[in-house]
């Protein structure tokens, strides 16, 4: 079973929903919308792994790693975008991927 991973940069918002006996622990907000409609673009890109281009400009590091997918217009959303996915998709460069993407992201905070 593949699983498909987007991701984005921005804000949201995330806690318990809910009332009474039942709450749901969620993330709502703009940006959570949009990585939910890039993941959508996943099976149609022939890939598992998609990264926004605002995740892609914050996370400059991991530049070198990705490779463009063109622009892509997203459900809800008046502008296209432009999608990366990883140059050689394995589980090394996901995890060095990632790790980078943490070092530049504590610089921006």
């Amino acid at each position: 079973m593949a699983l498909d991973t987007a991701l984005h940069l921005g804000d949201a918002l995330y806690g318990n929903i809910g009332a009474g006996d039942w709450l749901d622990f969620t993330a709502i907000g703009q940006a959570v919308n949009e990585a939910s409609r890039i993941e959508a673009l996943a099976d149609q890109l022939d890939t598992n792994f998609l990264v926004s281009e605002a995740f892609a400009h914050a996370a400059s590091l991991c530049r070198p790693h990705l490779r463009s997918q063109e622009r892509h217009a997203l459900r809800g959303l008046d502008r296209e975008q432009e999608l990366f996915t990883l140059l050689k998709p394995n589980g090394w460069l996901m995890r060095r991927t990632y790790a980078l993407w943490s070092e530049d992201v504590s610089i921006l905070e």
